[in-house]
């Protein structure tokens, strides 16, 4: 793992290489998660991507939520909902702005993360969004190797994966691009 952070912006990138050095085909399914919460995440903040969003962990083929969405506090403990997005650009970019003017986004590059996972926990005193790039949905390895979501790596292979996170506040252009 390496981790690059600007020192003339707020900006960092992730970047994580996986090898298989065994001698044997070897399954691998991999995963960056960021929980984020207040002053970014409160009621009125807008979750935005270049993505399709497939279909709901509880209710598999099918999603109640669209994209741009809207996020609001739940007045009392509700079941969390997890979207499964798939991008729809090669470097894909998931925006969330607060009212207030706070906004961060999370890039992904498509190649090799071909999923991304948003999670909302709305209930009071919780009140978490999640944002994961990933190579598979949230239904398990069982599940993710039967719907050919796992990657095989050959002997000697390696998978790079890179996430950049961009933070700021005010208006500021509402696609940061790739820093770096």
């Amino acid at each position: 793992r390496r981790i690059v952070a600007g020192t003339s912006a707020p900006w960092l990138r992730v970047e994580d290489s996986v090898m298989n050095e065994s001698w044997a085909p070897a399954g691998h399914m991999f995963r960056h998660h960021f929980n984020l919460g207040a002053p970014l995440v409160v009621p009125g903040t807008t979750v935005d991507a270049q993505v399709e969003v497939v279909e709901e962990r509880e209710t598999p083929g099918t999603s109640r939520h669209t994209l741009p969405w809207r996020l609001d506090l739940a007045p009392e403990p509700i079941p969390e909902v997890v979207l499964h997005c798939l991008p729809t650009t090669a470097e894909c970019e998931v925006e969330v702005r607060s009212p207030a003017g706070y906004w961060l986004r999370i890039g992904q590059k498509t190649p090799t993360w071909d999923h991304l996972i948003l999670w909302r926990d709305a209930s009071p005193g919780v009140n978490v969004l999640g944002v994961e790039p990933s190579t598979s949905r949230d239904f398990g390895r069982e599940a993710a190797e039967a719907e050919g979501e796992v990657w095989w790596l050959k002997p000697g292979e390696e998978r790079c994966y890179v996430t950049t996170v961009t933070v700021g506040r005010g208006d500021g252009p509402r696609s940061a691009g790739w820093q770096g």
